[in-house]
């Protein structure tokens, strides 16, 4: 998504040409940044709405599902109302999507900005991918984990009162800087982290040493 948004916008001049006193980012970035966010959150948010709610001991479909007649009816239910259903395990897709945006966003301006400003460690061997993925990459989540903690807080209920909250992301945000401080917004951000430094360093050397043996063949 982010090489097809990036590609189409170098065409055009005015996505093309470095935004003023930024120090040469160009608008194709940011679209590329947002095309691949929107994909992503697109594709994971299901998925990480029905990994929230096993982590907290929570069936991912109970409160829909009694709502539409109980656990042992849950496929004739979705057969009724795939649509609601659909939209169920879409529920917290908002600060999902919120939180790629500051994430791939971040990742892909950092990246941006070594590749003009530090080529020399962007591009050394084994270390430069290790920089992108660990350093670029852990660093995007300073942004985006206060999205992250509130998506979790809104996928993991089960009464329903985040479903007919309007702006239920910045609200959820609010109530927990206000309650516990930066620490609330926060909470979990050593683990995440450190998870993010070691997991990704090492996916992009791998990834780097697959692509350079592959053209070498």
């Amino acid at each position: 998504a982010y090489s097809g948004a990036f590609a189409a916008c170098e065409q055009i001049p005015i996505l093309h040409d470095p935004i003023p006193l930024t120090g040469g980012l160009r608008p194709s970035v940011l679209v590329g940044a947002m095309a691949a966010a929107t994909a992503r959150a697109t594709l994971e948010s299901p998925l990480d709405f029905i990994k929230v709610r096993r982590q907290v001991g929570k069936d991912a479909m109970a409160d829909v599902s009694t709502s539409a007649g109980g656990q042992k009816n849950i496929l004739r239910s979705f057969a009724a109302s795939p649509i609601s259903h659909i939209r169920h395990l879409y529920h917290g897709y908002f600060p999902t999507l919120f939180r790629t945006m500051g994430l791939v966003g971040s990742f892909f301006i950092m990246v941006d900005y070594s590749v003009r400003y530090i080529p020399q460690v962007i591009n050394a061997p084994l270390f430069g991918p290790f920089f992108k993925g660990a350093v670029c990459a852990t660093c995007a989540w300073v942004f985006a984990f206060p999205f992250e903690t509130a998506k979790s807080v809104i996928q993991s209920d089960t009464s329903g009162k985040y479903k007919s909250m309007s702006n239920a992301t910045f609200k959820v945000m609010n109530e927990l800087y206000r309650t516990k401080g930066l620490a609330g917004l926060y909470r979990g951000f050593g683990p995440g982290a450190s998870r993010s430094f070691f997991a990704n360093g090492t996916s992009m050397v791998v990834y780097a040493w697959f692509q350079d043996t592959i053209r070498k063949q």
